[in-house]
């Protein structure tokens, strides 16, 4: 199977074509008209369950800079990747690393769900900390005081509403964003969940360009006095 990236030549994107104007910028600018790059094409293959996330980091790891390189219409060659028929074993993810101030804590008990957020969130530069269940994102959030955390709502050990209204009520967590990331596609689990102190409410599949959005908004929002 392979994963595809194709760069159209938009009249905004060809006006903003200029020797003195780097690769990243063209690149958002692709990003904000369509433009999905070959890691998100792999992502979203994986999360319909054609081919495994572990395989799509092995070939296409998110945060590659490689694409919006020359002035002209790109379709790069397909990397070959294999099914999930195919892959037999586990392989380790790429490594990115990248430094940066900002600590995200991502809990979930869906392994995939973390890798694919985390990987997402790495790409950008965050420093990201990850819990399987909710007693153990508490224990973090704690201890580690992460500048956002993204929590799943139906967990084992403790739900996500709970989780949140925990933190809540301590002085020292009161204050960090949260994102409740979830399934469940429910007007009043969504309210319950904003009742409970969440900043945002965000419905799986996640959008990786959605997520990101909201991540970058509530980082940048002023600190509480």
């Amino acid at each position: 199977m392979g994963l595809f990236e194709v760069l159209a030549i938009t009249p905004s994107l060809k006006e903003a074509i200029e020797p003195n104007v780097s690769a990243i910028t063209l690149k958002k600018i692709a990003e904000r008209e369509g433009f999905e790059s070959m890691s998100m094409n792999g992502i979203q293959k994986a999360l319909q369950g054609f081919t495994t996330i572990d395989e799509v980091f092995r070939v296409a790891p998110p945060g590659f800079e490689d694409i919006v390189q020359k002035s002209t219409l790109e379709v790069s060659e397909p990397d070959e990747i294999e099914t999930a028929e195919q892959t037999s074993e586990e392989r380790p993810l790429s490594s990115i690393s990248i430094i940066k101030s900002k600590r995200i804590l991502v809990a979930d008990d869906n392994a995939i769900i973390i890798k694919i957020v985390s990987s997402l969130l790495e790409s950008e530069g965050y420093i990201v900390l990850t819990a399987e269940n909710g007693l153990e994102a508490m224990k973090l959030a704690f201890q580690s005081k992460p500048d956002l955390i993204i929590t799943d709502l139906l967990m084992p050990e403790m739900d996500g509403v709970t989780l949140i209204k925990k933190l809540r009520a301590q002085l020292s967590t009161r204050y960090i964003p949260i994102i409740m990331l979830t399934v469940k596609d429910e007007v009043d689990e969504e309210v319950k969940s904003i009742d409970a102190g969440a900043d945002d409410y965000i419905i799986k599949p996640v959008n990786p360009k959605k997520l990101m959005a909201r991540v970058h908004r509530l980082l940048n929002k002023p600190p509480v006095t």
